[in-house]
């Protein structure tokens, strides 16, 4: 983006000129904050992979992310008092464009008085008459074109402030929640979440704390929809992810996991025997969820 340029011999320079290149300026500042704020985004969007075309070799740690998010934080703290700055110049722009017009010519003098007498003193003369009014004075401004580009210049700020608002709401990230299954046969089990915008990343967290078998065919809950309300807002077919079953002194076995408006859950194949204590259940997948009164 272009910087503005502004005129260096300022010999012409009238009143109205001079608030017009301030209040140009104050414009030009606030899209260029709106610029640095898109890019805090796409930062944002970067590190979670949901930015198109952005392929990571390895997803972040949770460390990395949140270095990020905090990263984002002091920028918009930074901003929101340049924009307390912005708003106060443009208070004080908008205020000297009042104007009065050139005063009119004085009155004449009325007649001096008669004379006195020698001697004492004499009558005091009489006043003599009010002279005609002045011309009124003259403005040299338009007022109703002044009202009509000081109405467009706030529309424009408030669709700045609004874009500024709607951008914090979607490079916002949440702190990391955690969600332990209440399934009897998955005590010790639960899935992480943290989330910006509609945006929800869920993996999975602890281990099994007892010994346990699983039955082919049978379904599991790691997390339900009534123990994270987010996850009802789901919508369309199931997605389908990977789930990975690291039991001590086994190999890693893996098997499908599904995401719907019911929950996290997944159905053995096979039946798995006597998992120890220690068992992990790893996954990691990320979901849209919009609730029905926000819409994409």
């Amino acid at each position: 983006m272009s910087m503005p340029k502004f005129p260096t011999n300022i010999d012409g320079l009238t009143r109205e000129n001079v608030i017009n290149q301030i209040l140009s300026s104050i414009a030009m500042e606030e899209l260029a904050l709106s610029h640095i704020l898109n890019a805090e985004g796409e930062k944002i969007q970067y590190v979670l992979g949901t930015l198109d075309g952005n392929v990571l070799s390895e997803a972040p740690s949770i460390e990395q992310v949140l270095a990020v998010n905090q990263s984002v934080r002091r920028l918009l703290e930074t901003t929101s008092r340049l924009q307390m700055i912005l708003s106060g110049k443009m208070t004080d722009a908008l205020r000297a464009w009042a104007a009065q017009g050139e005063p009119g010519p004085p009155d004449p003098a009325g007649p001096p008085g008669p004379a006195g007498s020698p001697g004492p003193i004499g009558p005091q003369g009489i006043q003599g008459e009010t002279g005609p009014q002045g011309e009124p004075g003259t403005c040299p401004y338009d007022f109703e074109a002044l009202e009509e580009r000081v109405s467009v210049l706030e529309k424009e700020i408030i669709n700045i402030h609004n874009e500024i608002i709607r951008i914090e709401s979607f490079i916002y990230l949440s702190d990391v929640e955690e969600v332990w299954s209440l399934t009897p046969a998955m005590m010790g089990l639960g899935a992480g979440v943290i989330h910006s915008g509609f945006t929800y990343n869920f993996w999975g967290i602890g281990v099994l704390d007892h010994v346990q078998t699983l039955t082919n065919g049978s379904t599991y809950y790691l997390v339900t929809a009534a123990q994270y309300e987010p996850i009802t807002y789901y919508q369309g077919e199931p997605t389908l992810g990977t789930l990975w079953i690291d039991a001590p002194g086994s190999a890693i076995r893996t098997m499908p996991i599904r995401f719907d408006e019911t929950g996290i859950y997944f159905i053995p194949t096979t039946q798995l025997t006597n998992l120890p204590i220690g068992t992990s259940f790893k996954f990691t997948q990320a979901l849209i969820l919009v609730t029905p009164d926000e819409g994409l």
